[in-house]
């Protein structure tokens, strides 16, 4: 048996002063169990207050979580195993947050899903981003990806990938663009639909560019090859920098 002495309420806890120990727990757990000075609590009671406690404290911590931002079950859920919440307790607390739609996936499927595709994330990344975030394969499956729109998209932040990769010779920049676009969900179909819009650029800016490359190419390799060898290696070094055949061919001749 524990002899409670006395009772301390505080702003956020309640302090129990027992014969033999003081523990602090959370108002609400105060309350359930009627405690009161000079009460007898036996041993399992005791622990139950305790057992309580830490569901309550860990209930508050899921409150906290979610005041501050969006979460699925899922990853509060994960937050609770990391927290060390027994599979019970965690089952109690998501079932208490989603009746009262403070936890709802769908709200976060929706609310998310704007911001992907604000974004300009295509649908493998979008798919990608909400099983990471512990979304169900059922409401990810249900969602509709209009091609017309997917397009539209990735037409859009293709102009913008352009200029991040203006500095680069246009195939080099062709390259960049495409895997930038795969990175961003895009499948390579569609990608070959947008991939010709990418505008050329300034073709006399690359012209100069590809001259000052061949001369340092050039440089280099003349020290050790000469004749077909030279030309060879120069050409492969440029195609490797990202310059056209044709434009580096009128250089060598």
């Amino acid at each position: 048996m524990h002899k409670l002495v006395s009772v301390n309420i505080g702003k956020k806890k309640v302090q129990l002063r027992f014969d033999d120990e003081i523990i602090n727990i959370n108002p609400e757990t105060y309350t359930e169990f009627k405690l009161y000075p000079n009460k007898e609590v036996s041993d399992k009671e005791y622990k139950d207050i305790l057992k309580k406690d830490k569901i309550q404290a860990d209930y508050v911590y899921a409150l906290n979580l979610i005041s501050s931002r969006m979460y699925t079950v899922k990853q509060i859920e994960d937050k609770l195993i990391k927290r060390g919440t027994s599979i019970k307790a965690r089952e109690e607390i998501i079932k208490k947050l989603t009746s009262s739609n403070l936890l709802n996936d769908k709200d976060y499927l929706e609310t998310y899903l704007t911001y992907l595709n604000e974004k300009l994330y295509g649908e493998l990344r979008i798919k990608e981003e909400l099983r990471n975030k512990g979304i169900s394969k059922e409401d990810i499956a249900k969602l509709n990806f209009d091609e017309k729109k997917e397009i539209n998209k990735a037409s859009e932040l293709l102009i913008k990938l352009s200029t991040k990769y203006e500095k680069y010779p246009y195939l080099k920049k062709k390259q960049k663009v495409y895997e930038a676009l795969y990175r961003y969900g895009y499948p390579y179909e569609l990608i070959d639909i947008v991939i010709v819009k990418l505008p050329q650029g300034d073709k006399t800016n690359e012209t100069k560019s590809l001259k000052l490359e061949y001369k340092k190419a050039y440089e280099k390799y003349s020290k050790k090859l000469e004749g077909y060898e030279l030309k060879d290696a120069v050409t492969k070094y440029l195609i490797r920098k990202g310059y056209r055949y044709n434009d580096i061919k009128n250089i060598n001749d």
